[in-house]
């Protein structure tokens, strides 16, 4: 044993990277991050078996289906395909060390108080990307029937389901629209939820429960009608493609001045990003479930944005504004973002300041003056999507760059080291 312990190598926590490398080639997409952890979480409401395709195999991911064991579940992967029975769980209660890793876990506390009638989840953790307050959540679950208690930071309930209920989100927040819907799927009455979240993710999961057996109506809407039932039933369900996964090795091609194809995306979700790589410059061609992405031919530039705002969906997504920052570096002029949903991704500009970048941030905007050109640097992601900013950065960067916090974009992203490699990138792990 004292031989194997010593033998085990430690965790890359570093990604060295030469730049000014064009990336060439093609990659399958991998499985939804955001669709895929609600998924594991309704997996609970459903005394069986769920088995999941497509299903990613990353930090996250791993951090929940470490939870759902702790809590008396069953879990096993066979390649991509996830499977969970929940036909027993031991206790309605989530272990801190694991729900501080992930906020994914909170989801939870709808879930567990749909089948359990009571729950004890702790506040959750995740990237340190802004305040994100569960208040949204626990206003809308009370009004169902929850009946709340904190104790220190953990959200202590029991649930008595009302029948007939309407709730109106103060936000369409993606996590109060998964924790309310989990609540209202079982049981008896009819739960109407305005004001919902319409990410692609939400209708995914609400697909996916109505295969399971769940009563849901206006799926795709800002109105979900739920009609309880006594029991959901097994299901194999697949994972979409992840849309901000699809849209950060786009912006790596033409960073890069490369091109890519990317297989399995779901296109119809990533309006916005076509648009916003179209006005830089890109050269989009698509068919199928097939993207294809380069730089025009006609002036090989990258051209500022004047204006991007993000803003909850259909409009541009948060999760993508720290990879177009990256890229707008490199464009030729002057491009502004507001950040209008969380108020530290703009992390991010410390580190690319590091590099050379002429940014500028006054509260809710930055301004990026592009001029093409940045420099290698040893830099720190701070975050998932700012993390794998930063690498998309250094592939532009004359010289070499160090990225510290690896484990922050092994959260969402699969081999993300390895499909770089393969598409022609000097790229590396280190301790």
């Amino acid at each position: 044993m004292e031989n194997l312990v010593c033998n085990l190598k430690p965790a890359a926590s570093k990604i060295i990277i030469e730049g000014r490398r064009q990336i060439s080639g093609e990659i399958k997409l991998q499985g939804s991050k955001n669709a895929a952890l609600p998924m594991l979480a309704a997996s609970i409401l459903n005394k069986g078996i769920t088995r999941l395709s497509n299903c990613p195999n990353i930090g996250d991911v791993e951090d929940i289906l470490q939870l759902l064991e702790k809590i008396g579940c069953r879990t096993e992967r066979e390649k991509d395909v996830v499977i969970i029975d929940a036909s027993n769980l031991t206790t309605h209660e989530i272990p801190r060390k694991l729900a501080e890793k992930t906020r994914g876990s909170f989801v939870m506390l709808g879930a567990l108080l749909s089948r359990e009638k009571c729950a004890k989840v702790p506040y959750p953790g995740g990237c340190p990307i802004g305040s994100r307050p569960v208040d949204i959540h626990l206003n809308a679950l009370s009004k169902m029937g929850m009946e709340l208690s904190d104790e220190s930071e953990t959200a202590c309930a029991v649930f008595k389901k009302k029948d007939n209920v309407s709730v109106k989100f103060s936000y369409p927040s993606v996590g109060a629209t998964e924790n309310c819907i989990f609540a209202a799927v079982l049981g008896d009455g009819k739960t109407t939820l305005k004001n919902c979240a319409r990410e692609p993710e939400i209708t995914d999961l609400c697909c996916m429960l109505n295969a399971m057996g769940a009563d849901i109506s206006g799926v795709g809407t800002s109105v979900l009608h739920i009609n309880g039932v006594r029991a959901l039933h097994d299901v194999e369900w697949r994972v979409s493609g992840d849309r901000i996964v699809a849209a950060t090795y786009m912006t790596a091609a033409l960073i890069s001045n490369g091109s890519i194809t990317i297989k399995g995306v779901p296109i119809n979700q990533i309006s916005n990003e076509i648009n916003i790589f179209a006005k830089t410059g890109a050269a989009i061609t698509m068919w199928g479930d097939v993207l294809h992405i380069r730089r025009s031919n006609v002036s090989n530039m990258l051209y500022p944005i004047r204006r991007i705002v993000t803003k909850p969906y259909p409009g541009f997504p948060t999760d993508m504004q720290s990879q177009i920052m990256s890229l707008l570096v490199f464009a030729d002029g002057r491009s502004t973002i507001k950040e209008n949903i969380f108020e530290n991704r703009f992390k991010i500009v410390e580190e690319l300041t590091k590099m050379g970048a002429d940014i500028t941030v006054s509260g809710k905007k930055a301004v990026i003056n592009g001029t093409g050109r940045i420099y290698g640097a040893d830099i720190i992601a701070k975050d998932l999507r700012g993390g794998a900013a930063l690498v998309l950065a250094a592939l532009g960067a004359e010289g070499v760059s160090t990225i510290s916090g690896y484990s922050h974009i092994k959260r969402g992203y699969e081999n993300f080291v390895d499909n770089l490699s393969d598409l022609g990138v000097s790229i590396k792990e280190s301790v």
